[in-house]
């Protein structure tokens, strides 16, 4: 065997390993079955795993809350045809 495919079957095996161990870790977190593991992006599991990271956290004033209560009431008042 050379050294490439043995490189090759570790990082495999490492990547298995890791992807698994993540699989499990959302599934406990949020929630999720595998298959919305696999069908998202490690881009959108760092996101929802950031959320409660002070630092990405967008504080909401008393204007920002009456506009969001705003939107919802004219979008809940919207009736299908």
């Amino acid at each position: 065997m050379s050294s490439i495919q043995v490189e090759h079957d570790e990082v495999a095996l490492y990547f298995a390993d890791n992807a698994q161990k993540t699989c499990g870790q959302v599934a406990w977190l949020l929630g999720w079955r595998p298959a919305e593991f696999w069908e998202s992006t490690p881009h959108e599991i760092a996101i929802i795993l950031s959320v409660n990271d002070a630092q990405h956290v967008m504080p909401v004033d008393r204007a920002v809350l009456d506009d969001l209560m705003e939107k919802d009431r004219s979008h809940s008042e919207i009736k299908a045809p």
